[in-house]
């Protein structure tokens, strides 16, 4: 704690110092010394459901009553950049509030008996306030070695998604720090940053202590990570980069008499309150960068992570069921990734990418890229992207926004061919992942209890899900549908894509993927795109159980045309087919497990204007989805659960002026 205190004091030293020697004249009011920008985005939402709300899926655990499949609502945006003076320059971002659909007229007035922290306690959420949403200014003194010294907002994009990742679009400007930048040359370059712990997400149950039982009054004023990112380019071919990351959740002492909800209640007062760590967080990266030719690029990455819970101040909530961000205790793990990228070597339009993986079953980045970022080579399940963290963020999102996957314990590689010739482009993906959560098997040549377990030799031993692992809830249910997912998990829409622990787990997954683009002399341009993913996903569970191993037969296409009818107005139509057949995909030993066919057809339209300074985005899709349950039993007599049938269609339309 007095590290921390005397790091800050030393930072505010040196800044006050600095603007002294400085001293530059005052700044002048003057219209030429700022930029004024707004914006207007409107959107609407249609489904042939009763849904009102203009966001397909919102909180994820909280009731809220903006998320819904119909409504229109707009938003409103002013940006203010200014200068103000020759080494200080500002902004501002101000919005109005989301969610107040048209037919509100101003606010729906709904209000909650107790508050919470679902942003629909107070009855105000759909007003149509400004709110203020991002704010900042940079110093840039004339100190050779030091480029400026930011303050306020900011998306952690200078960082990664391994350490303290980018924020997602929809809370950049939430992210706020004191972050200092400069170098030597371009030989060596440094960016410090302090950063305040956001108060919802970053520690054990997605909180740095608010309404966890273990205390008495969460204290996070005090929370704060600090991150050093370090780069060397010591010759033209090699770049090295280390990033070190510090995460410090502080919460009153507990014994401390001066505490709220003391134990200690009795004890000397001193009109102070010391201060206890909740949990700690370190998370570093050594990337280094080569170029080993004109045409061919290595990349290498080693990550380490270390969480540290204290349960003298912090619950454990995965007894509970459900799903827990964090593994309980002390936790270390490690990661690996290298890439090779070969460039067309000889000319005729041929590429070649080749990555390998390995991320232990500890690694997880607390504050790591919980969207927007994409760590891995590979298209991966969902074909959205892939991070190092178990606090993946998959909500306040729209049915056609890209999913994003853990990939803690994958292991393996990815090659990726490539070749493009004038309009015409074929991609050729293959990856093969076994997995570092994979049980070990006992062969010690006797039963031996494990985690609470009898375990005879030959089998799996167990992984301690009920205390110690997050699970939802321990077995392979299976791929995760994208199109209906809603977080709840429920058995006819697959796993959660956090979900990553298993008390039995003997998996392994190979993936194949074409693409292909070609671009038809026609008029403007005729576009054609077909694509086609395969996936095999195998989950062989207990060694010793006949008929409870998970398969999954995963098939994917995608079928495109496009054209551009005139400089303004861009139309493409497609067809997307699914395939799943997947055996045993949940269930019990005792009652047998469940098998699944999926099938999916999905005609859709996308229509992209952008005429007069208005840019228009509309799209619609019709799905046909078919769910064949308990298909591992011949006679349809027996079959317990009954097939379900789904006929869907939604569009969604945005319009966005600005100037």
């Amino acid at each position: 704690m007095f590290a921390h205190r005397l790091f800050v004091f030393c930072v505010a030293i040196a800044a006050w110092s600095l603007l002294n020697v400085i001293a530059p004249s005052p700044a002048q009011a003057d219209i030429s010394n700022f930029d004024l920008a707004a914006k207007i985005y409107t959107k609407w939402l249609f489904r042939n459901n009763d849904r009102q709300g203009n966001l397909w899926l919102g909180h994820p655990a909280e009731k809220d009553n903006y998320s819904g499949d119909n409504g229109v609502a707009s938003e409103f945006e002013l940006t203010f950049r200014g200068k103000v003076s020759r080494y200080v320059n500002a902004g501002v971002r101000i919005k109005s509030r989301f969610g107040a659909i048209w037919h509100n007229w101003w606010e729906n007035g709904d209000m909650r008996d107790i508050p919470d922290n679902s942003g629909e306690s107070l009855g105000m959420n759909h007003a149509e306030y400004i709110r203020l949403r991002g704010y900042w200014f940079r110093i840039k003194p004339p100190v050779p070695w030091l480029n400026y010294i930011h303050v306020g907002s900011s998306d952690y994009s200078q960082f990664n998604p391994w350490t303290v990742g980018k924020i997602r679009f929809i809370d950049r400007d939430n992210g706020k720090g004191i972050f200092v930048d400069g170098g030597v040359t371009e030989v060596f370059h440094f960016h410090l940053g302090i950063i305040p712990l956001p108060k919802m997400w970053v520690g054990p149950g997605w909180t740095t202590g608010l309404g966890d039982t273990a205390l008495s009054q969460p204290f996070y004023g005090q929370d704060y990570a600090y991150a050093l990112r370090l780069d060397v380019n010591p010759v033209d071919w090699l770049k090295l980069q280390a990033i070190g990351t510090v995460v410090l959740d502080w919460e009153a002492n507990r014994f401390d008499a001066d505490a709220v909800g003391s134990s200690n209640p009795n004890g000397e007062r001193d009109g102070a309150v010391g201060l206890s760590n909740r949990f700690m967080h370190i998370a570093a990266t050594l990337e280094g960068k080569i170029e080993a030719g004109d045409n061919v690029n290595i990349n290498l990455l080693f990550a380490y992570t270390d969480n540290r819970i204290n349960e003298l101040y912090a619950t454990n909530r995965i007894p509970e069921g459900g799903f827990y961000n964090m593994v309980w205790g002390e936790r270390r793990g490690i990661a690996f990734k290298g890439r090779i990228d070969v460039d067309d070597p000889f000319e005729v339009g041929f590429s070649m990418k080749a990555e390998g993986f390995y991320i232990s079953p500890d690694y997880n980045s607390a504050f790591g890229a919980r969207r927007e970022s994409d760590v891995l080579l590979t298209d991966g399940f969902l074909g959205g992207g892939q991070l190092p963290t178990l606090n993946i963020a998959n909500e306040f999102m729209d049915f056609d926004e890209p999913w994003f996957e853990s990939i803690i314990g994958w292991a393996g590689g990815t090659v990726l061919f490539e070749y493009a010739v004038s309009t015409f482009k074929v991609v050729l993906e293959g990856t093969f992942l076994t997995y570092t959560t994979n049980n070990p098997v006992n062969d010690s040549g006797q039963t031996v209890t494990f985690n609470g377990l009898q375990v005879p030799n030959g089998e799996l031993l167990p992984r301690d899900v009920d205390n110690s692992y997050p699970s939802f809830p321990g077995f392979h249910q299976g791929l995760t549908d994208t199109d209906f997912f809603n977080n709840i998990n429920r058995q006819d829409f697959g796993r959660d894509t956090r979900s990553v622990y298993r008390r039995y787990q003997d998996r392994m997954t190979f993936l194949a993927r074409l693409t292909m683009s070609y671009t038809a002399p026609v008029g403007n341009g005729l576009r054609f795109m077909v694509s086609g993913k395969y996936i095999r996903d195998t989950d062989g569970r207990r060694r010793l159980i006949e008929n409870d191993n998970y398969v999954g037969d995963l098939i994917f296409g995608d079928v495109q045309v496009g054209y551009n009818f005139t400089d303004w107005l861009n139309i493409d139509f497609g067809f997307k087919v699914n395939h799943w057949r997947e055996n045993r995909v949940f269930g019990t030993d005792e009652q047998g497990y469940s098998g699944f066919i999926t099938n999916k057809y999905k005609p859709y339209m996308r229509v992209r204007i952008n005429f007069g300074g208005v840019k228009i985005y509309y799209y619609m899709e019709f799905i046909h989805r078919t769910l064949l349950r308990d298909r591992h039993i011949a006679d349809p007599a027996q079959r317990t659960l009954a097939d379900l049938h789904w006929n869907v269609f939604r569009s969604k339309a945005t319009a966005e002026v600005a100037w």
